[in-house]
């Protein structure tokens, strides 16, 4: 029976990541077959990992806080880091980048889980409560915030329409579909609507706040994968591009957790 339920398991993600990497390849990306089959494999062992963790986020408390909280003196500690996760997801999504990022000295690091399906208003208006609850904790006056796909697109609709801009010193976001993706037609939920199509041309300054994106053309879920490419010539705002990380490997590579350090040790 354990061995039925395993196969079944392992077949699952096995198609998931055939479909989904072949509607990349069909959508004319520009990654090369090679890095396409390359991406595949690593995404396959991340789902086989991380899925079975998903109902961990009961058992980890309130809020993912990184294992350095309080461990350095206001004049050694940046601002705090507010780690927001993508659609049908919970903060378990950060527990092997949360560390990593602790490690290079970034923190201290929070993360929430919010109700992804609703409409990305009322989950800006979560973000907004607990962004306001960490600068308390801390006694910091803006924090930053790192986003994994619709967490990105909620993080741009905090500091735009929800008071955000003077909360928020900058945004990192990971494989956000701005122009919307291809599978936003199986989502459900309010949210379905701004992964069809949130913004046509998104900037990177919104609000004046700066944005990074970091994408990858072998993401198998953000289809196309150029929909997470911003517009702007700012030097503190940019795109960070990759070629063989999919979608959620992207949250378990050591050069995006270098490049997201990078950025956030930035005045």
């Amino acid at each position: 029976m354990v061995g039925w339920i395993a196969a079944l398991y392992l077949g699952g993600m096995l198609l998931f990541v055939v479909v989904t990497f072949g509607a990349q390849a069909l959508s004319g990306t520009r990654a090369t077959w090679k890095n396409l089959l390359w991406a595949a494999c690593k995404e396959l062992l991340v789902l086989c990992v991380v899925t079975p963790i998903w109902p961990l986020f009961w058992l980890l408390g309130e809020v993912y806080r990184s294992a350095v909280e309080g461990e350095r003196t206001p004049e050694e500690r940046g601002p705090p880091v507010v780690l927001l996760h993508g659609y049908l997801m919970n903060r378990t999504n950060w527990i092997w980048l949360g560390p990593r990022l602790a490690s290079r000295g970034v923190g201290p690091l929070y993360g929430t889980s919010y109700f992804s399906p609703q409409s990305i208003d009322r989950s800006a208006e979560h973000l907004g409560r607990f962004v306001d609850d960490v600068r308390a904790r801390e006694g910091a006056e803006k924090v930053d915030i790192v986003a994994h796909s619709l967490g990105g697109v909620v993080a741009r609709h905090y500091v735009e329409h929800h008071g955000g801009a003077s909360k928020v010193r900058r945004v990192i976001t990971v494989a956000t579909p701005y122009r919307g993706t291809l599978w936003a037609w199986l989502a459900f939920g309010g949210a379905r609507s701004a992964l069809l199509r949130h913004a046509r041309e998104p900037g990177a300054r919104p609000g004046g706040v700066p944005f990074v994106s970091i994408w990858s053309r072998s993401d198998n879920i953000v289809v196309p994968c150029t929909s997470a490419e911003l517009t702007s010539d700012e030097s503190d705002s940019a795109d960070v591009v990759f070629d063989d990380l999919g979608h959620g490997a992207l949250l378990f590579s050591p050069r995006v957790a270098d490049v997201i350090a990078d950025r956030l040790r930035r005045p």
